[in-house]
């Protein structure tokens, strides 16, 4: 049985969600079919490869639907979607919608492991698929995956395949049918299931969290008031749009505003900047790590980058350094921070316009309609000042994890917070301030060092390219500090060359210093531009452990 409204919000509550303009009788294919009407040839997406209007959606997504019927999906069932940043996802999006199904977004990287879990943990009856990506055949590992997940009927590739799976359609026959047999469609409502959108399982294994269009579509209308999108503006994807970040900021926020995207299919920090040039792109939200590393390529290979207005950093806190250079490189462009999960997405965003010291001290403000308390361990509010677990309520948060009652109810407080298990404070003026993950902390002899306090000194070191802080194991004080570096090219860096600048120019404790050093060509990271810190805290202790074994 899919989670219900009434699962997690009160009838009061959707009343006043509705009366406040927080949610809405629209969904995403009645917004697009708007624009289809009101400006039928105007290109909605773009890829490396081609373009699609507005009408063009429309016409495309209806006869995707016909075929969805055809294959038996009713609404509420799941239809899994593992495109790279292809126009065509924005089709199958729309068609999913159509029906009344619910969209299982998953990333293109993902290969058997992770796809088998998804797949059978969500139930999903079709999947979408590239024939191949990458020289990855993605069509003969859903055929190894069907063995252990009943629930999936068939799978439709999507480019470059002659014939469908098992004598099925594939993407490309469905739009080549003769049109006139699109059979009658039951689209659902907004506050019906819309997307389930599984967390990066930087952590543990991923969580599905399940959405219904007004959930989502709260985070997007947040978006278009403060980040003042017009349909003149061209969105920048270089997210994937199987992630949330390139879900709600490359395909939803566009079409609401009836604006432009370009996606991409394969980002590299050089390529993205020409994009950005060619394409005149003026908005974009990102992980912190791919503004940094567009940086760097700028650097090396400047472009005219002079068309961009706003850069969303998203994900990971921004560095004061990395702000400061973006507006030295790009200053036409504001850069913005900001804080969301998949459970809820939008959480605080900076707004343009907004005070520049508040976007260098601070991950925004909380959107109207939502309360963000910062809460003790026993989950009671905290004063102004204080650190704490980051508390979130309001019109955006997910209805479930879906298929997991027990973790759902685990979630929240006696009144209503969903915990983050994120840690922040907020300042006498209601901003926000992260400071890393409940679990991304060095207890080191029972003192509780901030990872993310470490990093920030660390950022400002003219060699360091990019840095993680994890705890390694310890004997006598439990944990140590050890820091991941990578290196500006050219450069070399010391374990006691990096204590005497934190504790000379950064006037950092001396119990705070890391006391390890590695130094690496990349961090490990997710699709999305998180850096997955259990792997390297896995690689230290493996470390250690072989060290001691050879003494």
């Amino acid at each position: 049985m899919l989670p219900d409204v009434k699962d997690r919000y009160s009838e009061q509550d959707v009343a006043d969600f509705y009366r406040s303009g927080y949610w809405t009788k629209d969904t995403s294919t009645s917004i697009a079919d708007k624009w289809a009407h009101d400006a039928p040839n105007k290109v909605f997406m773009s890829d490396d490869t081609g373009e699609i209007t507005f009408l063009e959606l429309k016409n495309k997504s209806l006869a995707l639907a016909s075929e969805l019927v055809r294959l038996g999906v009713v609404r509420g069932e799941r239809v899994l979607v593992q495109l790279p940043n292809w126009r065509e996802f924005a089709v199958i999006a729309q068609a999913v919608s159509r029906v009344g199904a619910v969209i299982v977004p998953i990333l293109p990287i993902y290969r058997d492991a992770e796809v088998e879990y998804i797949c059978g943990h969500s139930g999903a009856r079709v999947a979408f698929c590239p024939n191949s990506f990458k020289q990855f055949d993605h069509v003969a590992m859903f055929e190894r995956i069907r063995v252990s997940t009943p629930s999936l009927v068939h799978v439709v590739p999507v480019r470059g395949s002659e014939g469908g799976y098992r004598g099925g359609p594939t993407y490309e026959s469905i739009q080549a049918a003769p049109a006139g047999n699109e059979l009658a469609v039951a689209a659902g409502n907004a506050d019906d299931g819309h997307v389930i959108i599984y967390t990066s399982g930087t952590e543990s294994k991923p969580k599905g969290c399940f959405h219904t269009y007004n959930t989502v579509a709260f985070s997007v209308r947040a978006s278009l008031n403060a980040h003042r999108w017009t349909d003149s503006d061209v969105a920048f994807g270089p997210s994937p749009l199987s992630h949330s970040t390139g879900y709600i900021m490359s395909y939803l926020t566009p079409l609401h505003a009836g604006a432009r995207s370009h996606v991409m299919e394969r980002w590299t920090p050089g390529a993205g900047n020409r994009v950005v040039e060619k394409e005149r792109c003026t908005i974009t939200t990102t992980a912190t790590a791919f503004l940094r590393m567009s940086l760097d390529s700028y650097r090396h290979e400047p472009v005219d980058m002079s068309s961009m207005r706003v850069w969303i950093a998203a994900g990971s806190p921004i560095p004061e350094q990395v702000i400061n250079e973006a507006r030295e490189v790009i200053p036409s462009c504001e850069v913005l921070s900001h804080y969301g999960r998949s459970e809820n997405q939008f959480t605080t965003t900076c707004a343009v316009g907004v005070n520049a010291d508040r976007v260098l001290k601070s991950d925004g403000a909380p959107l109207p309609g939502v309360e963000t308390v910062i809460l003790s361990e026993d989950g009671k509010p905290l004063p102004v000042g204080e650190t704490g677990d980051i508390g979130y309520r309001g019109p955006g948060h997910m209805l479930a994890y879906f298929g997991e009652p027990v973790r759902t109810a685990e979630l929240f407080t006696v009144n209503g917070f969903s915990r983050s298990g994120d840690l922040g404070s907020m300042d006498e003026f209601g901003y926000l301030r992260v400071s890393g993950r409940l679990k991304d902390i060095v207890i080191r002899g029972g003192m509780n060092i901030s990872a993310r306090e470490i990093e920030e000194h660390m950022y400002r070191h003219p060699d360091v390219s990019d840095v993680a802080i994890v705890a390694m194991p310890d004997e006598k004080l439990g944990e140590r500090v050890c820091a991941y570096v990578v290196l500006v090219e050219g450069t070399e860096l010391t374990l006691d060359g990096l204590s005497t600048y934190l504790k000379h120019d950064c006037r950092v404790a001396i119990q705070k210093l890391p006391e390890r050093l590695e130094i690496v060509r990349r961090l490990p990271m997710t699709a999305s531009g998180k850096i997955k810190k259990f792997e390297l805290r896995e690689d230290v202790a493996c470390k250690l452990k072989l060290e001691s074994n050879s003494k």
